[in-house]
């Protein structure tokens, strides 16, 4: 088919967008909206977190917030007498008329960006307005709940009596308050669960008997049941059990200011304050705006509705994200006020960064909001962070994504990015340029600070406050709308609560060596995917090199990773307590002796620790099984004899050798080792040699040999292949 009779297609798809919602606006007049919305928020999005595949979860509580908005918008008036079987029915058709306008406006966007793409082919902001339309209108979720509530805590809490008198509430009365709209909820749910277990467990009995006699006389049962198998008719039990326990759901959802302060244990009015602030008047639907599925709409920032006789949370499970935009927005009333929020939520943002990568950087030196000067600019650095050879740079930016610009708006999204990832490469850019003309000393940084800023391994980050994962997830296509500059490398630039994330998962060599993959990532450029941590998932379980895909005789322009973190969300839903069975902390497939060696490195980080650490796990598997078998032969032999190594070289690039001379104590351990390693490099004609060598009561040592290119650029190359020869065992 071609192009134009696709497109052509787009008046077909809005024409059912426009039945849709009329259908859906006869449903929401025909229903009791408290009830239709109350059953759904109760029941559509709840899943078992021992099961969860996010793969397999076509549920969005973006579903629930459009509905939501629909109610909004067709007016909230109460209808008794409704049948509450009807009702069901009525909920069934509207989630499913949903689900499928949010099925066709993906396909109408995706139509509407190609046009854009014949009319405008030099345009690329066109596939970023793709991706953010897509992006807002359907995922929700920006991050775990810990690391939210981190943030929440972090940059509102220390505004406490300026919210309470401006908004008549604080943060943590925010959150204690939408926890308490969850809990009343449960609570009334649960006499009912108890009470249709133990009637589903007398139906069966009662359906075993009625099928042994083939009679369903004195039975709530049809005829129909007894030609079902015994599985089928067990469902049907279930069904009828679901039906009654959610009968009435307005009962069930609707709560009152009074529900909230007996729950939550606070006055009434900072719980009508609190209601107030986060429900949506109808006065907020826009028919030409809201009619149809979209991103960042009233809903989103303000999920309550007033349903005349109390108020409903449509989707329970996002409400913590509209905290902080609306908090936010109320401060920014007062500029007194605002300006020192500002302040100091930039100061928490630098700070949490750069601990979090100090925290998981094992005897790293850290410095924040480091100011420089040279004669002809000056700046600062929000974060610095030295483990041993790596050096992390951190710039942070805490200010929003706007509505519009997370909608698509071109315009917006251009001059969002500016201020948040622009502005902070650009001083990534100039701190350098500056280092170079003029060296670190004379711009004001400390020895200290200078040879963290001169480490062999470098790296630069952007830290947002807000989520950047459309822009971020891969950098460098920024560099199509002017973003960053072409000429330069690209920073890894991601959320904090993704920094957060990352930074629970990977420590020491690892998270420097998934840095330095990350960084290959946005040099190479074929690969995508959806969000960082697809990437960190993918790293634990495989590495992030993916240049086998492309090695094939007709490679892919692209490759497209789809999620990879089902078992990042099983480790966070036992941490949030929520899992029955627990799930452990996700770790690479590193063999124990290897891993041995890994972790003396990091607890006893001889110099250049991190760069030994990093050769280490460069390899592939086979390379890692290799290091294994070898290292285990050379503690055997050197027990025995006094000394053994084992060397891997890797072509093109550099040459490892682990060592193990009981001989020996530091400093000749030390020199030994140094000596080694030049004449390996030497008889291997290769720039690059790193040497591990244990000494006597077990010393540890690391010789780095680096020549042209450097060890940071080899590290970014393409995967390592051995040189099969020498890969062995030497021994006496």
């Amino acid at each position: 088919m071609r192009v134009a009779e696709i497109l052509g297609q787009r008046e077909e798809l809005r024409q059912l967008q426009v039945d849709r919602r009329a259908r859906l606006v006869e449903v929401l007049q025909e229903a009791d909206p408290a009830d239709l919305l109350g059953f759904l928020s109760l029941g559509y999005l709840m899943f078992d977190p021992d099961t969860f595949r996010e793969s397999e979860n076509d549920r969005s509580p973006a579903h629930l917030e459009y509905l939501a908005l629909q109610v909004l918008g067709t007016g909230i008036v109460r209808r008794e007498g409704v049948d509450p079987m009807r009702q069901r029915e009525l909920a069934g058709e509207a989630i499913e008329l949903v689900r499928e306008m949010f099925d066709t406006a993906t396909w109408l966007t995706m139509l509407d960006a190609t046009e854009a793409r014949r009319a405008r082919p030099d345009d690329a902001t066109v596939e970023y307005a793709l991706k953010t339309r897509m992006h807002s209108m359907g995922v929700r979720g920006t991050g775990y709940a810990e690391h939210l509530l981190c943030v929440l805590h972090g940059c509102l809490a220390p505004f406490d009596t300026e919210c309470r008198r401006i908004l008549g509430f604080t943060v943590g009365d925010a959150l204690t308050l939408f926890e308490a709209i969850r809990s009343v909820t449960a609570k009334r749910l649960e006499p009912r669960g108890r009470e249709a277990g133990a009637a589903r467990r007398e139906m069966e009995r009662m359906l075993k008997r009625a099928r042994r006699r083939r009679d369903v006389s004195g039975t709530p049962f049809p005829v129909a049941v007894l030609s079902m198998t015994p599985t089928q008719a067990k469902q049907q039990i279930v069904a009828l059990m679901s039906a009654w326990v959610f009968l009435d759901a307005r009962s069930l959802a609707v709560i009152t200011c009074e529900d909230l302060a007996e729950e939550a244990g606070l006055d009434l009015l900072t719980c009508q304050a609190f209601l107030d602030a986060f429900t949506c008047p109808p006065s907020e639907f826009n028919v030409d705006h809201h009619a149809y599925p979209v991103g960042a709409h009233p809903i989103t920032l303000r999920p309550i509705l007033n349903m005349g006789d109390g108020y409903l949370l449509p989707a329970p499970s996002t409400a913590i994200e509209a905290i902080r935009p609306l908090m936010e927005d109320a401060l920014h009333k007062e500029k007194r006020v605002w300006d020192r929020y500002v302040a100091s939520r930039g100061d928490f943002v630098e700070l949490e960064a750069t601990k979090r990568l100090v925290d998981a950087l094992p005897g790293s030196e850290w410095w924040a909001n480091v100011k420089w000067s040279s004669p002809t600019t000056n700046s600062d650095l929000d974060g610095l962070v030295r483990a041993d050879d790596l050096g992390v740079r951190i710039q942070c930016k805490a200010g929003r994504m706007t509505a519009p610009a997370r909608r698509g708006s071109s315009d917006r999204m251009v001059r969002n990015l500016k201020d948040l990832i622009q502005s902070a490469a650009e001083q990534h850019e100039d701190l350098a340029t500056e280092i170079s003309a003029h060296g670190s000393a004379a711009l004001g940084f400390t020895d200290e600070q200078a040879q963290a800023l001169a480490t062999p391994l470098r790296i630069e980050v952007v830290v947002c406050l807000d989520d950047v994962t459309v822009w971020a997830t891969e950098t460098h296509a920024l560099r199509k709308i002017g973003t960053l500059p072409a000429d330069r490398h690209v920073p890894w630039v991601l959320s904090l609560t993704d920094l957060m994330a990352v930074t629970d998962l990977l420590q020491g060599g690892q998270l420097g060596h998934y840095m330095l993959r990350r960084q290959r990532l946005e040099r190479d450029g074929r690969i995508q995917t959806h969000d960082e941590l697809d990437w960190v998932g993918y790293y634990i379980a495989k590495g992030l090199f993916f240049d086998g895909y492309f090695d094939a005789e007709h490679p892919p322009d692209a490759f497209r990773l789809m999620s990879f973190t089902e078992m990042i969300d099983d480790w966070y839903f036992t941490r949030q307590g929520v899992r029955t069975v627990p799930a452990d902390k996700p770790e690479q497939p590193i063999p124990p002796t290897l891993k041995q060696l890994l972790h003396r490195l990091e607890t006893r980080r001889p110099e250049h620790w991190m760069l030994a650490a990093i050769a280490l796990l460069d390899g592939d598997d086979d390379s890692r099984d290799k290091w294994d078998t070898g290292l285990r032969h050379v503690q055997r032999k050197a027990r025995e004899q006094g000394w053994s190594n084992i060397t891997q070289v890797f072509a093109d690039r550099l040459g490892v050798t682990v060592m193990a001379d009981f001989r020996l104590m530091r400093p000749h351990l030390d020199d030994m080792l140094t000596n080694h390693c030049r004449t390996k490099a030497s008889d291997f004609e290769l720039p690059n040699w790193i040497g591990i060598a244990e000494g006597v009561a077990g010393s540890l040592a690391v010789a780095v040999i680096e020549g042209n290119p450097g060890l940071g650029e080899i590290f970014m190359r393409p995967p390592p292949r051995r040189v099969d020869s020498d890969a062995g065992v030497q021994t006496p």
